[in-house]
C-alpha cells in the first residue's frame, strides 16, 4: 500500500547521496595528491572512494596502541612524502596523533565520523558526511609548511 512513498522516499535519498558525491569529488579534488595520516581506519572507505592520498593509519584497534618500530616506520613516510596533517576523532584518545603530528611538523586535525559531537536534532547522516568532506578539504588544503 506504502509502495509509491517508498520509491519516492528512495529517489529523494539517491539523489541526495549522488548530489552529495558530485559536491565531495569537487570539493576534494584540490587536495587529492596532498599526503596525510589517519588514527584509525574507520574514514579508509571514504579516503579510497574519493582518491585521496593517504599515507597510513597510526592505529588499527581504538583501544589499542601502535607498536613503536611500526609507528616509526610510518613517520619516516609521512616525513619523506611531505604529509603535515595526521586526522584524529574525537572517541579515541588524541595523544599518538598529536604525538606524530608534531614529530612531522604538521598538526592535527579532528574527523567526526560517529557525528559524537551534538549539533542538534536536525543534524543527519548526510550533514556528517558534508561535515567531514569539508573539514579533510580544509586541514589538507592549509598545510603547515
Amino acid at each position: 500500500a506504502g509502495e509509491a512513498g517508498y520509491r519516492r522516499r528512495a529517489r529523494a535519498a539517491r539523489d541526495s547521496l549522488e548530489a552529495f558525491d558530485r559536491w565531495a569529488r569537487a570539493v576534494l579534488e584540490p587536495v587529492r595528491d596532498v599526503p596525510f595520516a589517519l588514527l584509525h581506519p574507520a574514514f579508509s572507505a571514504f579516503v579510497r572512494r574519493y582518491g585521496l592520498r593517504l599515507v597510513g593509519v597510526l592505529q588499527t584497534q581504538p583501544e589499542g596502541e601502535p607498536l613503536p618500530r611500526s609507528l616509526g616506520t610510518l613517520v619516516t613516510e609521512l616525513q619523506r612524502q611531505g604529509a603535515r596533517v595526521v586526522f584524529a576523532e574525537p572517541q579515541i584518545n588524541p595523544g599518538v596523533a598529536r604525538a606524530v603530528a608534531q614529530e612531522i611538523g604538521g598538526r592535527m586535525a579532528v574527523l567526526d565520523l560517529l557525528g559524537v559531537t551534538d549539533r542538534g536534532p536536525d543534524f543527519t547522516y548526510l550533514d556528517l558526511l558534508r561535515f567531514n568532506t569539508a573539514r579533510l578539504a580544509e586541514a589538507l588544503g592549509d598545510r603547515v609548511d
